[in-house]
């Protein structure tokens, strides 16, 4: 079918694009709030506010479809908002079957805003909606008391009388007029719409106006009314407020919108408290805060070109033998071009700052979208599993949100499927029949560090070796030299799995190798503890932003190359007697710690041959992907802010390099692949 046109022919495409943004973004905060909603009232059926908040996400919903014309959304909208306010009124009680049906519809709201964020056609719900209606016949049904109507019962039309209804908007709200156009469609289905203040020809003459005042002509309960006005943007809203409308400075306290009607909901006095600062806020499209990056990126490179330029014109303007008038004017002038410099450089990481800044999101919400995910595979394997979120305030780069989802959907199912042991296991062996998965990100210098623990049976490295030499990853005699981290290493292996049979959430053996892959991608790494019976932790260190990075450059073969500092756990300078061969690997000894030796040179395969054997400068330990390797280079260049650019679009994919930048005099540094670099180093050492 078509994509349905919006109802509202007084907006230009261009004001229609905006306001299907709003709608998108608003559905999927609701859907959200619901799912939050509905688990906890699957624990406790009995939470009347949770029913509430449910209700009005449901009824904003199908508000804001109805007013764009997306028909398919309000209707099955419309037939969940029937249910629930069945709930609210006591006429049915909620069970497990309608907590089911609720989510599948969530699922359609979402499936359908990312057809329109993509202008495809809507699939149609009716499948969802017989299946609503179902819930009212086959729920259980109490009886109202006797002395006392439903609240939600309508009201005839002979109670109808005019209302005021007072609607505050939050400081900053973007597209007041539009957000005001929809709140008077969502008022216009329960009555008629008297006026309003100020009227709807006026909202775009009137951007800085935070109050609008609508007087309805109603018979619906106060509830009702309440939550037709409330929405996304809304600080608050008064149902015939005694007091006028006060200035919008001032903040009056909050109205619950499922209060109910009566005295309580009238006008209150407003608060002596000082006003709390609302935080003002702006939509903007990632893709422009993307080019504003890049330009960003542009300026940190032509400050590294003028910084070098200043640092090669320093011997011209050393002193001379003699002094001359004109020498001394050419260095005063020189003095002022490395002041000039200087500035630059501060505002260029002022404003480098700022922007990332713009870009740092919270990843509480990517956590807690795995609640729902938790909830459904937990009772598909029959198991019981709590979420705990740590750090969920933690920024991270919002690129580097939208490619995290799928590398933690596999860790968050794989840990309930093969970490997590069934209630029986657990209790059998002392431990909690209701398993913990805690999800944890935090900051660690110019690192974003993310962690997926459970306190299952952990990873049991003797089935690790079984099960590679049985899928033929291995030879049985490579099997029987590996040490246990070795065996665990594994996982990571294409088409490695501990699945005893394959199910609908894991056993093919694509996932974790996936993972590792994806995770390179964004310039991180993965690593796995586990402990047999405790549990397992994957630890993912991602740095700060995909577009800027803080690289150690060296130089081999005349071509400069870069390595994320994150990665560079030391630098050391090894002695002669430090290097030794076991097992014909050559290794050096570093305070005791005998790591894998390799010259950067001789881990790529060089078009033609590697290049000349130079005495190394200086020896780099490189921590990634839960291997360490000591990378031998001829000489350090120290360090530098790289603007990195992808190779794939380009050119062909070069396993060991992760990307490009451009230095200070315009040479091209190719940025290592820090994962792939130690995987390589060590098979190189080991002559695989």
């Amino acid at each position: 079918m078509p994509r349905p046109s919006p109802r509202t022919g007084d907006f230009s495409r261009e004001e229609m694009a905006e306001l299907v943004g709003v709608f998108i973004d608003e559905t999927d905060t609701q859907c959200d709030q619901l799912v939050e909603s509905l688990l906890a009232l699957e624990k406790d059926p009995a939470q009347a506010e949770q029913i509430a908040i449910a209700f009005r996400m449901v009824h904003s919903i199908k508000g804001s479809a109805g007013m764009l014309g997306f028909d398919p959304i309000t209707a099955v909208a419309h037939q969940l908002e029937s249910h629930f306010e069945r709930l609210r009124s006591g006429t049915v009680t909620l069970d497990r079957r309608t907590v089911e049906v609720a989510l599948a519809c969530i699922d359609y709201f979402r499936d359908c805003t990312g057809r329109l964020a993509q202008a495809a056609p809507l699939n149609h719900g009716e499948s969802l909606i017989e299946a609503v209606k179902g819930l009212a016949a086959a729920a259980p049904i109490t009886a109202p008391p006797a002395d006392s109507a439903p609240a939600s019962t309508p009201t005839n039309t002979a109670d109808e009388r005019q209302r005021l209804v007072r609607i505050r908007f939050a400081a900053g709200l973007a597209l007041p007029d539009a957000k005001a156009q929809l709140l008077l469609k969502r008022l216009s289905s329960l009555g008629m719409v008297v006026r309003s203040d100020p009227p709807p020809a006026e909202f775009a003459a009137h951007p800085d106006r935070r109050v609008l005042d609508v007087v309805l002509r109603s018979g619906s309960p106060p509830a009702a009314i309440l939550a037709a006005a409330d929405a996304d943007g809304v600080e608050s809203v008064e149902l015939d407020p005694t007091q006028p409308a006060e200035p919008a400075t001032e903040r009056p306290p909050p109205v619950r919108p499922d209060e109910p009607d009566g005295n309580a909901s009238q006008g209150t006095p407003p608060s002596t408290n000082e006003p709390a600062a609302v935080a003002e806020t702006i939509r903007v499209a990632v893709d422009r805060l993307d080019v504003l990056l890049d330009l960003a990126g542009e300026m940190v490179v032509n400050r590294a070109r003028f910084a070098q330029l200043v640092t090669d014109l320093a011997p011209v303007f050393r002193k001379p033998a003699a002094r001359t008038a004109e020498w001394e004017g050419h260095q005063r002038r020189y003095g002022e071009l490395v002041e000039s410099v200087d500035q630059l450089t501060r505002v260029v990481e002022n404003l480098q700052r700022g922007v990332l800044g713009t870009r740092m999101v919270p990843i509480g919400p990517l956590f807690g979208r795995f609640r729902r995910s938790i909830r459904d595979i937990a009772h598909e394997l029959g198991k019981e599993v709590v979420l705990e979120v740590v750090g969920e305030q933690t920024e991270i780069d919002k690129r580097m949100v939208d490619e995290l989802g799928d590398p933690l959907v596999h860790l968050v199912r794989n840990a309930i499927d093969h970490g997590i042991e069934s209630a029986e296991v657990r209790a059998a062996a002392g431990k909690p029949v209701i398993a913990t998965l805690r999800l944890e990100a935090s900051h660690r210098g110019n690192e974003v560090v993310i962690a997926v623990t459970d306190d299952g049976g952990g990873i049991d490295p003797e089935n690790i070796r079984r099960r590679a030499v049985a899928r033929g990853l291995i030879s049985p005699e490579r099997a029987a030299a590996l040490q246990p981290r070795e065996l665990i290493e594994l996982i990571w292996e294409p088409g490695f799995s501990t699945a005893e049979a394959v199910s609908n959430i894991s056993g093919r053996g694509v996932g974790m190798d996936i993972v590792r892959t994806r995770i390179a991608g964004l310039s991180g790494s993965i690593e796995v503890e586990s402990t047999l019976g405790a549990g397992t932790t994957f630890t993912m260190r991602l740095p700060l932003t995909l577009a800027i990075s803080r690289c150690m450059l060296v130089r081999l073969a005349d071509t400069p190359f870069a390595i994320p500092v994150e990665h560079v756990r030391e630098i050391v300078t090894v002695a002669p007697g430090q290097v030794v061969s076991v097992a014909d690997r050559r290794v050096c000894d570093i305070r005791g710690e005998f790591l894998p030796l390799v010259d950067l040179g001789r881990v790529f395969t060089w078009p033609g041959g590697p290049p000349p054997d130079v005495p190394e400068a200086a020896v780099l330990v490189i921590r990634a992907g839960g291997r360490v390797a000591a990378i031998g280079v001829p000489a350090l260049l120290g360090t530098r802010d790289l603007v990195i650019k992808p190779l794939d679009d380009n050119f062909r994919r070069v396993r060991g390099l992760g990307g490009a930048g451009v230095l200070g005099d315009g040479e091209v540094c190719l940025l290592i692949d820090a994962a792939t670099l130690t995987d390589m180093a060590v098979r190189t050492s080991a002559g695989e």
